[in-house]
Protein backbone atom coordinates (compact mmCIF):
# COMPACT_ATOMS: atom_id res chain seq x y z
CA UNK A 1 0.00 0.00 0.00
CA UNK A 2 2.89 2.35 0.94
CA UNK A 3 4.34 1.84 -2.29
CA UNK A 4 1.52 2.12 -4.14
CA UNK A 5 0.84 5.93 -2.37
CA UNK A 6 4.33 6.75 -3.54
CA UNK A 7 4.71 5.85 -6.93
CA UNK A 8 3.58 9.12 -8.58
CA UNK A 9 5.39 11.19 -5.56
CA UNK A 10 8.97 9.32 -6.24
CA UNK A 11 9.19 10.05 -9.59
CA UNK A 12 7.34 6.60 -10.58
CA UNK A 13 5.17 6.60 -13.54
CA UNK A 14 1.80 7.92 -13.45
CA UNK A 15 -0.81 5.33 -12.43
CA UNK A 16 -2.93 3.96 -15.60
CA UNK A 17 -6.93 3.49 -15.14
CA UNK A 18 -6.04 -0.31 -15.24
CA UNK A 19 -3.80 0.47 -12.45
CA UNK A 20 -6.81 1.57 -10.18
CA UNK A 21 -9.16 -1.09 -11.31
CA UNK A 22 -6.63 -3.35 -10.21
CA UNK A 23 -6.03 -1.61 -7.22
CA UNK A 24 -9.87 -1.59 -6.64
CA UNK A 25 -10.47 -4.86 -7.64
CA UNK A 26 -13.12 -3.50 -10.17
CA UNK A 27 -13.10 -3.08 -14.13
CA UNK A 28 -11.56 -0.68 -16.06
CA UNK A 29 -14.55 0.49 -17.27
CA UNK A 30 -15.65 1.12 -13.85
CA UNK A 31 -13.24 3.36 -13.32
CA UNK A 32 -14.12 5.06 -16.60
CA UNK A 33 -17.43 5.80 -14.87
CA UNK A 34 -16.19 6.86 -11.75
CA UNK A 35 -13.54 9.41 -13.16
CA UNK A 36 -16.19 10.63 -16.09
CA UNK A 37 -19.24 11.26 -13.03
CA UNK A 38 -21.22 8.85 -14.98
CA UNK A 39 -24.26 7.07 -14.11
CA UNK A 40 -24.50 2.72 -13.48
CA UNK A 41 -22.14 2.35 -10.70
CA UNK A 42 -22.64 2.39 -6.98
CA UNK A 43 -21.69 4.59 -4.27
CA UNK A 44 -19.81 2.25 -2.37
CA UNK A 45 -17.89 1.24 -5.32
CA UNK A 46 -17.69 4.71 -6.57
CA UNK A 47 -16.05 5.71 -3.05
CA UNK A 48 -13.56 2.71 -3.30
CA UNK A 49 -12.32 3.92 -6.55
CA UNK A 50 -11.99 7.77 -5.40
CA UNK A 51 -10.31 6.30 -2.22
CA UNK A 52 -7.84 4.02 -4.47
CA UNK A 53 -7.24 7.37 -6.71
CA UNK A 54 -6.32 9.70 -3.85
CA UNK A 55 -4.27 6.94 -2.72
CA UNK A 56 -1.99 6.65 -5.10
CA UNK A 57 -1.75 10.08 -6.44
CA UNK A 58 -4.14 9.34 -9.72
CA UNK A 59 -4.97 12.76 -11.45
CA UNK A 60 -6.14 12.76 -15.53
CA UNK A 61 -4.73 14.62 -17.84
CA UNK A 62 -7.26 17.09 -19.39
CA UNK A 63 -5.51 19.21 -21.23
CA UNK A 64 -4.14 15.60 -23.24
CA UNK A 65 -7.90 14.59 -22.60
CA UNK A 66 -9.10 17.63 -24.61
CA UNK A 67 -6.86 17.76 -27.66
CA UNK A 68 -7.59 14.64 -28.55
CA UNK A 69 -11.81 15.07 -27.62
CA UNK A 70 -11.39 18.82 -28.31
CA UNK A 71 -13.48 20.14 -25.13
CA UNK A 72 -11.73 21.80 -22.78
CA UNK A 73 -13.11 19.66 -19.76
CA UNK A 74 -13.62 23.37 -17.54
CA UNK A 75 -17.01 24.48 -16.50
CA UNK A 76 -17.10 28.37 -16.04
CA UNK A 77 -19.37 29.80 -13.06
CA UNK A 78 -19.80 33.36 -13.55
CA UNK A 79 -21.30 35.96 -11.09
CA UNK A 80 -21.88 39.18 -11.95
CA UNK A 81 -19.25 42.40 -11.01
CA UNK A 82 -21.99 44.04 -9.53
CA UNK A 83 -23.22 41.38 -7.01
CA UNK A 84 -23.97 42.08 -3.70
CA UNK A 85 -21.20 40.57 -1.44
CA UNK A 86 -23.77 38.92 0.35
CA UNK A 87 -24.55 37.05 -2.77
CA UNK A 88 -21.23 36.48 -3.36
CA UNK A 89 -20.51 35.03 -0.73
CA UNK A 90 -23.09 32.29 -0.92
CA UNK A 91 -22.87 31.86 -4.47
CA UNK A 92 -19.09 31.06 -4.14
CA UNK A 93 -20.36 28.39 -1.07
CA UNK A 94 -22.50 27.05 -4.49
CA UNK A 95 -19.55 26.64 -6.65
CA UNK A 96 -17.51 25.00 -3.34
CA UNK A 97 -20.17 22.31 -3.38
CA UNK A 98 -20.04 21.78 -7.37
CA UNK A 99 -16.43 21.42 -7.10
CA UNK A 100 -16.85 18.93 -5.11
CA UNK A 101 -19.62 16.81 -6.66
CA UNK A 102 -17.29 17.06 -9.49
CA UNK A 103 -15.06 13.87 -9.68
CA UNK A 104 -11.15 13.54 -9.38
CA UNK A 105 -9.94 14.50 -13.41
CA UNK A 106 -13.20 14.56 -14.69
CA UNK A 107 -14.09 18.37 -14.81
CA UNK A 108 -13.22 21.99 -13.36
CA UNK A 109 -15.36 24.30 -12.22
CA UNK A 110 -13.65 28.28 -12.56
CA UNK A 111 -14.99 31.16 -11.22
CA UNK A 112 -15.28 34.39 -13.38
CA UNK A 113 -16.67 37.73 -13.15
CA UNK A 114 -18.28 39.60 -15.85
CA UNK A 115 -19.61 42.85 -15.53
CA UNK A 116 -23.28 44.01 -16.89
CA UNK A 117 -21.32 46.15 -19.19
CA UNK A 118 -21.32 44.96 -22.93
CA UNK A 119 -17.62 46.15 -23.66
CA UNK A 120 -17.31 42.80 -21.33
CA UNK A 121 -16.24 40.09 -24.22
CA UNK A 122 -14.73 37.90 -21.24
CA UNK A 123 -17.58 34.65 -21.70
CA UNK A 124 -18.10 35.57 -25.54
CA UNK A 125 -14.06 35.28 -25.78
CA UNK A 126 -14.07 32.10 -23.57
CA UNK A 127 -16.93 30.02 -26.02
CA UNK A 128 -15.48 31.35 -29.43
CA UNK A 129 -12.16 29.97 -28.34
CA UNK A 130 -13.58 26.90 -27.21
CA UNK A 131 -11.90 27.39 -23.50
CA UNK A 132 -15.42 26.30 -21.78
CA UNK A 133 -17.53 23.38 -22.03
CA UNK A 134 -20.52 24.53 -20.13
CA UNK A 135 -21.80 27.75 -18.28
CA UNK A 136 -23.54 28.22 -15.10
CA UNK A 137 -24.27 31.86 -14.11
CA UNK A 138 -25.50 33.26 -11.05
CA UNK A 139 -28.39 36.01 -10.99
CA UNK A 140 -28.36 36.06 -15.25
CA UNK A 141 -25.95 36.89 -18.15
CA UNK A 142 -24.75 40.46 -19.95
CA UNK A 143 -26.92 40.74 -23.08
CA UNK A 144 -23.72 40.51 -24.82
CA UNK A 145 -23.13 36.78 -23.55
CA UNK A 146 -27.03 36.09 -23.80
CA UNK A 147 -26.75 36.10 -27.30
CA UNK A 148 -23.15 34.31 -28.14
CA UNK A 149 -24.61 31.62 -26.07
CA UNK A 150 -28.12 31.67 -28.17
CA UNK A 151 -26.08 31.90 -31.37
CA UNK A 152 -24.28 28.66 -30.39
CA UNK A 153 -26.71 26.96 -28.60
CA UNK A 154 -24.55 26.58 -26.25
CA UNK A 155 -24.71 24.43 -22.40
CA UNK A 156 -26.00 26.84 -19.90
CA UNK A 157 -27.93 26.92 -16.74
CA UNK A 158 -29.06 30.22 -15.01
CA UNK A 159 -29.11 29.75 -10.82
CA UNK A 160 -31.21 32.48 -10.28
CA UNK A 161 -31.93 33.47 -6.42
CA UNK A 162 -32.69 37.20 -6.95
CA UNK A 163 -33.41 37.20 -10.67
CA UNK A 164 -36.42 36.61 -13.21
CA UNK A 165 -35.46 33.91 -14.90
CA UNK A 166 -34.79 34.73 -18.69
CA UNK A 167 -37.61 33.07 -20.97
CA UNK A 168 -36.20 29.74 -22.80
CA UNK A 169 -33.17 29.48 -20.20
CA UNK A 170 -32.88 26.67 -17.92
CA UNK A 171 -33.16 27.71 -14.52
CA UNK A 172 -32.49 26.50 -11.17
CA UNK A 173 -35.04 28.79 -9.04
CA UNK A 174 -35.47 29.48 -5.68
CA UNK A 175 -39.13 30.41 -4.45
CA UNK A 176 -38.38 33.48 -2.73
CA UNK A 177 -41.83 34.37 -1.91
CA UNK A 178 -42.82 31.06 -0.66
CA UNK A 179 -39.67 31.38 1.98
CA UNK A 180 -40.74 34.61 2.94
CA UNK A 181 -44.43 33.56 3.54
CA UNK A 182 -42.97 30.78 5.90
CA UNK A 183 -40.86 32.75 7.84
CA UNK A 184 -43.54 35.72 8.22
CA UNK A 185 -46.14 32.84 8.94
CA UNK A 186 -44.48 31.70 11.47
CA UNK A 187 -43.67 34.57 13.10
CA UNK A 188 -47.15 35.24 13.43
CA UNK A 189 -47.91 31.48 14.25
CA UNK A 190 -46.31 33.27 17.80
CA UNK A 191 -48.24 35.84 18.73
CA UNK A 192 -46.34 38.42 16.58
CA UNK A 193 -49.02 40.98 15.08
CA UNK A 194 -46.84 43.76 14.68
CA UNK A 195 -43.87 43.12 12.25
CA UNK A 196 -41.04 44.73 9.83
CA UNK A 197 -39.83 43.89 7.27
CA UNK A 198 -36.20 44.60 5.63
CA UNK A 199 -34.88 43.61 2.12
CA UNK A 200 -32.53 44.62 -1.05
CA UNK A 201 -34.85 47.21 -3.33
CA UNK A 202 -31.48 46.91 -5.18
CA UNK A 203 -32.76 43.53 -6.23
CA UNK A 204 -36.14 44.56 -7.71
CA UNK A 205 -37.62 40.50 -8.40
CA UNK A 206 -35.83 39.56 -5.25
CA UNK A 207 -37.47 42.35 -3.49
CA UNK A 208 -40.60 42.34 -4.29
CA UNK A 209 -41.03 38.36 -4.28
CA UNK A 210 -40.14 38.55 -0.51
CA UNK A 211 -42.35 41.50 0.08
CA UNK A 212 -44.72 39.54 -1.84
CA UNK A 213 -44.58 36.63 0.96
CA UNK A 214 -44.45 39.01 3.96
CA UNK A 215 -47.57 40.87 2.85
CA UNK A 216 -49.83 37.39 2.28
CA UNK A 217 -49.02 35.91 5.71
CA UNK A 218 -49.78 38.87 6.77
CA UNK A 219 -52.98 39.46 5.15
CA UNK A 220 -54.29 36.28 5.93
CA UNK A 221 -53.94 36.60 9.49
CA UNK A 222 -55.72 40.23 9.00
CA UNK A 223 -52.65 41.65 10.47
CA UNK A 224 -51.40 45.43 9.22
CA UNK A 225 -48.68 45.98 7.37
CA UNK A 226 -47.29 49.40 8.38
CA UNK A 227 -45.22 51.23 5.30
CA UNK A 228 -42.54 52.60 7.41
CA UNK A 229 -41.93 49.34 8.78
CA UNK A 230 -41.40 48.01 5.01
CA UNK A 231 -37.45 48.89 4.25
CA UNK A 232 -35.19 48.47 1.29
CA UNK A 233 -32.20 49.91 2.42
CA UNK A 234 -30.31 46.49 2.93
CA UNK A 235 -27.83 45.71 0.37
CA UNK A 236 -24.65 45.39 3.04
CA UNK A 237 -24.98 44.97 6.61
CA UNK A 238 -24.62 48.30 7.11
CA UNK A 239 -27.54 48.69 5.42
CA UNK A 240 -29.70 46.33 7.13
CA UNK A 241 -28.52 48.23 9.95
CA UNK A 242 -29.68 51.68 8.51
CA UNK A 243 -32.72 50.14 7.82
CA UNK A 244 -33.74 48.89 11.50
CA UNK A 245 -32.38 52.21 12.87
CA UNK A 246 -34.93 54.07 10.39
CA UNK A 247 -37.69 51.12 11.21
CA UNK A 248 -37.27 52.39 14.96
CA UNK A 249 -37.28 56.12 14.15
CA UNK A 250 -40.24 56.25 12.14
CA UNK A 251 -42.18 54.11 15.02
CA UNK A 252 -40.99 57.00 17.59
CA UNK A 253 -42.11 59.76 15.37
CA UNK A 254 -45.66 58.01 14.33
CA UNK A 255 -46.62 56.77 17.96
CA UNK A 256 -46.88 53.30 16.78
CA UNK A 257 -44.00 52.29 18.97
CA UNK A 258 -41.53 49.31 18.00
CA UNK A 259 -42.08 46.37 15.86
CA UNK A 260 -42.15 43.03 18.71
CA UNK A 261 -40.53 40.79 15.25
CA UNK A 262 -38.27 41.73 12.11
CA UNK A 263 -38.09 39.58 9.26
CA UNK A 264 -35.03 40.04 7.28
CA UNK A 265 -34.61 38.66 3.83
CA UNK A 266 -30.92 37.47 4.23
CA UNK A 267 -29.41 35.75 7.63
CA UNK A 268 -26.33 38.32 6.93
CA UNK A 269 -29.42 40.93 6.92
CA UNK A 270 -30.78 39.68 10.12
CA UNK A 271 -27.71 39.72 11.99
CA UNK A 272 -26.97 43.65 11.31
CA UNK A 273 -30.21 44.64 12.78
CA UNK A 274 -29.96 42.46 15.54
CA UNK A 275 -27.26 44.27 16.55
CA UNK A 276 -28.53 47.51 15.75
CA UNK A 277 -31.79 47.31 18.01
CA UNK A 278 -29.45 46.04 20.88
CA UNK A 279 -27.34 49.55 20.39
CA UNK A 280 -30.55 51.33 20.16
CA UNK A 281 -31.56 49.52 23.52
CA UNK A 282 -33.56 47.09 23.15
CA UNK A 283 -33.38 43.42 24.36
CA UNK A 284 -33.57 40.41 21.79
CA UNK A 285 -35.65 38.29 21.62
CA UNK A 286 -37.39 39.90 24.81
CA UNK A 287 -38.41 43.07 22.95
CA UNK A 288 -38.06 42.46 19.72
CA UNK A 289 -37.93 38.77 17.92
CA UNK A 290 -35.49 38.50 14.44
CA UNK A 291 -35.74 35.69 11.42
CA UNK A 292 -33.92 35.25 8.47
CA UNK A 293 -33.23 33.25 5.32
CA UNK A 294 -30.12 30.53 4.02
CA UNK A 295 -28.90 29.84 7.34
CA UNK A 296 -25.38 30.92 7.18
CA UNK A 297 -22.97 29.52 9.36
CA UNK A 298 -23.09 32.31 12.16
CA UNK A 299 -26.54 31.49 12.23
CA UNK A 300 -26.00 29.23 14.87
CA UNK A 301 -23.20 30.85 16.67
CA UNK A 302 -24.25 34.85 17.59
CA UNK A 303 -25.94 35.10 20.61
CA UNK A 304 -28.85 34.43 20.43
CA UNK A 305 -28.67 32.22 17.79
CA UNK A 306 -30.88 33.40 14.66
CA UNK A 307 -33.86 31.88 13.59
CA UNK A 308 -33.94 31.20 9.76
CA UNK A 309 -35.35 29.11 6.73
CA UNK A 310 -32.16 27.23 5.70
CA UNK A 311 -31.25 27.50 1.58
CA UNK A 312 -29.07 24.62 1.06
CA UNK A 313 -25.99 24.94 -1.37
CA UNK A 314 -25.97 21.67 -2.15
CA UNK A 315 -29.25 21.00 -3.49
CA UNK A 316 -28.76 23.95 -5.71
CA UNK A 317 -25.20 22.71 -6.81
CA UNK A 318 -26.72 19.18 -7.52
CA UNK A 319 -29.57 20.52 -9.55
CA UNK A 320 -27.18 22.73 -11.97
CA UNK A 321 -24.47 20.42 -12.54
CA UNK A 322 -26.97 18.15 -13.33
CA UNK A 323 -28.82 19.97 -15.71
CA UNK A 324 -25.80 20.87 -17.65
CA UNK A 325 -24.55 18.03 -17.54
CA UNK A 326 -27.11 16.62 -19.28
CA UNK A 327 -27.66 19.53 -22.11
CA UNK A 328 -23.78 19.29 -22.65
CA UNK A 329 -24.98 15.25 -23.26
CA UNK A 330 -27.01 16.78 -25.98
CA UNK A 331 -30.01 15.75 -23.60
CA UNK A 332 -33.14 18.25 -22.78
CA UNK A 333 -33.07 19.54 -19.55
CA UNK A 334 -36.03 21.34 -17.98
CA UNK A 335 -36.35 24.29 -15.50
CA UNK A 336 -36.39 23.45 -11.73
CA UNK A 337 -37.63 25.51 -8.58
CA UNK A 338 -36.06 24.52 -5.14
CA UNK A 339 -39.09 23.82 -2.98
CA UNK A 340 -38.76 25.58 0.47
CA UNK A 341 -37.62 24.09 3.70
CA UNK A 342 -38.65 24.10 7.12
CA UNK A 343 -38.11 26.98 9.65
CA UNK A 344 -35.21 26.75 11.72
CA UNK A 345 -36.57 27.59 15.10
CA UNK A 346 -33.92 29.17 17.42
CA UNK A 347 -33.69 32.15 20.13
CA UNK A 348 -33.66 34.93 18.65
CA UNK A 349 -37.81 34.12 18.37
CA UNK A 350 -39.36 34.03 21.26
CA UNK A 351 -43.48 33.56 22.13
CA UNK A 352 -45.20 36.90 22.26
CA UNK A 353 -48.03 36.70 25.38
Amino acid sequence: MEKDSKQKKDGGKQPTISDIAKLAGVSAATVSYVINDKKGVSDEVRARVRAVMARVGYSQNLRAKGLKTRHSYTIHAVIRKEAAPACKTFYFGVIACMAERLSPGSYSIVPVFQSDDESDTTLPDLIRNGDTDGIIAFQGLAPRTARALERGNFPCVVVNPGFEAEPGAVSVQIDFEELSYRAAAYLVSLGHKDVAFVGMRSLPFFFNATKRGFRRAMRENALPVRKEWIRGEATCSEGAAKAMRNILAAGGVSGCGHPTAVFCAQDNFAISAMSAARAAGYRVPEDISFIGLDDVPEAKYIEPPLATIPISPQILADEAIDRLFAMMAGAPAESVTIPSMEVAPRASVTRRE
